[in-house]
Formats: structure tokens, sequence, C-alpha cells
């Protein structure tokens, strides 16, 4: 089931003075990262500069859950409450992996921030994955507090994490910025003019949080963008297409040795500012999914298509991209993407696509001569490229486009089965 912040309720906890001060609760503390430190391992791992991914999180192991982390309490009506805080002292923003992870019938749990004003939840027995996995986040800050509630004679059960994901980077913390352009300047929010055309296409993009909770010095979590489409049944089916490369360490060349899992990634919704102009206040993080499936992956085209555990829910107001593979080439058309983990953003192209060859391993990639207005950076790895009937033909590979140099180049379409396998590189 798709995992989304549904905040019907405020949890339990919230204003009710026969439970525990929040004070009160266990907190676990982290050992400390030191985050420029963690910016100079990035810096070392991150030397294949072509690649459109971004790094902004590092994985700290830890064991907490009910039966060894825990502040228990029995309420008045006879139902139990259990919190916990956990803290990263210079974490930016945070989220965490449950590796077991089922709530009863009747139950409910959330995750917030200290100050009470970002929450996640509820979540019920509605949301149990077949796998009994869950991610969860973004939690803006360095501490994340754990409430679950249960009715009395409910019981059954399961919530723990095994690894607490710490940002680095100023990704999703408006605080720490007096803009949420943490990309480059000539960036240019999906509602301005450029977008007008695009409503529906801009609909389907979302921010991959690549969670890995892998502490190697030389593994992080990285961000990559993704595109819901349709097939060619029209069946509803929820595929998600991206990049082949974010399942693999930037450095992994010949794409040998996957390092991640999509079923631990958090898939981000509708992030983006509600106007031209960046927004006085935080973008809502809490259209979240969590949970897919590889159905095909192709390297030599770097395409991955996913299957998301359910469909969007209907909230989420999302939009399956139609694709094509005519081997003409576009005169003109966009690219919708989250550079650099920052709200959604758009470019467009005016000039007719040609042919080449990029990358290791080499593939036969569309040309976007010039990109008109906005480029592509880190982050945009897996977005989608446009063409002028709005039909994707290709998704970022990688390249050196980046404000003030706006020259890329695409990956040509290929098809397996009728699944779709693209590309798209930029130069």
């Amino acid at each position: 089931m798709p995992i989304f912040a549904q905040n019907t309720n405020p949890p339990l906890s919230f204003g009710n003075s026969s439970i525990l001060n929040p004070n009160q609760i266990q907190t676990i503390n982290l050992p400390t990262f030191n985050n420029s430190y963690l910016m100079y391992q990035d810096s070392l791992a991150s030397i294949n500069d072509s690649i459109k991914s971004s790094n902004f999180g590092k994985a700290i192991p830890i064991n907490c859950g009910m039966n060894n982390s825990r502040t228990w309490e029995t309420l008045p009506d006879s139902s139990k409450l259990w919190r916990l805080r956990i803290v990263s002292v210079n974490a930016l923003s945070n989220f965490l992996i449950f590796d077991s992870f089922f709530i009863p019938n009747g139950a409910s749990f959330y995750i917030y921030n200290d100050s009470l004003t970002q929450v996640l939840g509820a979540y019920t027995n509605d949301q149990n994955r077949n796998d009994h996995r869950m991610s969860l986040g973004p939690i803006i800050g360095n501490a994340v507090r754990l409430e679950y509630h249960q009715p009395k004679s409910v019981g059954g059960a399961s919530i723990h994490a095994s690894a607490f994901i710490h940002s680095f980077k100023p990704v999703f913390n408006k605080s720490l910025f007096n803009d949420f352009n943490t990309s480059s300047a000539c960036h240019i929010n999906v509602k301005c003019p450029e977008g007008d055309n695009w409503c529906n296409q801009r609909r389907s993009v979302a921010l991959i949080a690549g969670l890995t909770g892998n502490p190697s010095p030389d593994q992080f979590s990285k961000l990559c963008t993704v595109a819901l489409i349709t097939n060619e049944k029209r069946d509803g089916k929820p595929y998600f297409l991206t990049a082949n490369h974010c399942l693999f360490d930037s450095r992994d060349r010949n794409q040998s040795t996957m390092v991640e899992d999509p079923g631990d990634w958090v898939y981000i919704f509708n992030y983006q500012s509600q106007g031209c102009s960046n927004q006085a206040n935080q973008p809502s993080t809490s259209y979240i999914l969590s949970g897919a499936t590889i159905r095909a992956r192709n390297k030599n085209s770097d395409f991955l298509l996913l299957e998301l555990l359910a469909r969007p829910p209907g909230n989420f107001n999302s939009f399956a991209s139609g694709w094509t593979n005519d081997d003409g080439r576009s005169n003109n058309g966009v690219g919708i993407h989250h550079p650099d983990g920052d709200v959604k953003k758009i470019s467009t192209y005016d000039k007719k696509l040609s042919k080449g060859n990029w990358g290791t391993p080499i593939a036969k990639v569309w040309k976007v001569k010039e990109w008109k207005s906005g480029s592509t950076e880190g982050g945009s790895s897996g977005s989608p490229l446009y063409n002028s009937n709005g039909l994707i033909i290709g998704q970022l590979y990688g390249g050196k486009a980046a404000c003030g140099n706006k020259k890329m180049i695409s990956m040509e379409d290929l098809t397996n089965h009728g699944m779709i396998k693209m590309g798209l590189v930029i130069n």
C-alpha cells in the first residue's frame, strides 16, 4: 500500500495533559557526524561528475524498536502509547528505514519533529506492506519522534528501525537559507509561464530520496528524479521511469554492483512552489510513497522501470505520462526535474534533437544542442524529456550541462516487449 501523510488527526500526545511530558520519553543520541567531513567524503565518491544523481545523506545503523527502545504508557482508557526520540546532532533533515513494520487494525503510528510542526501519519493497517518494511521521511531537523497508539485488546504490532539517514546537505530545510533555490540560479519553477502548457506532465514528476542503509564510508543516500508513466495496456499500473545508474555508486561506471534497493526509497510528489516565485512557507513533503519493485532495467540505455506497490492516492493529483518510441527528432519540448533535490523545475528546448553516442557504458543518445531556458544538475538524473506532443522520449543519464553550460545530450529510445527502454544524457 502507499505510504503517505494523511494528517487527518494529530497524534494522541499533542495537547493531552494525562500523558507524559515529551521531555520524559527515552531519547537515543546517535554518534556525532561532521557534515563538512561528510561533504569531503562525498566529493571523493562523486568523481564521475557527469552523472546527474546527487548524494545527500549518510546511514547510521540503529537498533530501535518497541521491544528494546521504549517509553510505554498505559492510558486511563487502558489503551497503550509508545514513544521514542532519536537525535543525530548535526543532521539537517532525516529519514528512517524500518526493517520490521506492521500496524494492527485499530492502531496508529506517527513520526514528527521536535517542534511538533511537521507530522507524517497516521499510518494504519491500510499502509502495511507485504514485506513488512517501510521508509519514512523527510523530517526537518536533527531529531525525529516516533509515536504508536494501540487501543485496549489490540496487539501484534511490530515497529523496528534499522537505519537513520542523516542528511548532511540542506535538502528540504528552508531554515538554513533564504530561498528554496538550493539549485543553480537559472532553474525555473514549474508554475512559471514556461510550464503553462505542461500542467499534466508536471504532475507526473516526483523526487526520489534514494535511501540506503549501508553505512560504508563510500556509500550515500542520493537524490534522483522519476516520472509516473502509462503502459500500452493503459490499465493504471503505477509504473515509474527513472535512471538505472540511480541504483549504483557513482564511481561504478560499469554498473556492476547494485547498492540501492528501490523498496527502501521514498518518492516525494508535489514538492514544488505554488507559484512562479518561491513561496514563503516550506513546501509540503507529505505526499510520499515508499515501496517499489524493479520490473525492467538496462545499463546500456540507463533506464529503470519500477512498479509502485500501489497507485498514488487521489489527493496526490498525479498523472501518468505517455511515451513514444518514434525515431523522429523532436523540434521542441521540455525536461521536468528536481535539480539538487530542489523544488520542481522545468527546462525548455527549441532546436531539433540530433543523435550520437555517450557514456560508460556507451549508449546511443539524443542530443539537445542547447537549452532555451533552464538546465539540469545533480538530482535531475532519471527526469523525463518530453517532445512537443507531451510524450516522454527519454530520461536523464548524465553529462556536463549546467547553468552557464546548457548544451546537453540525451539517449535514444529503445523498446523491448512493450516496455520502454530509454535514456537521456547531458553534455
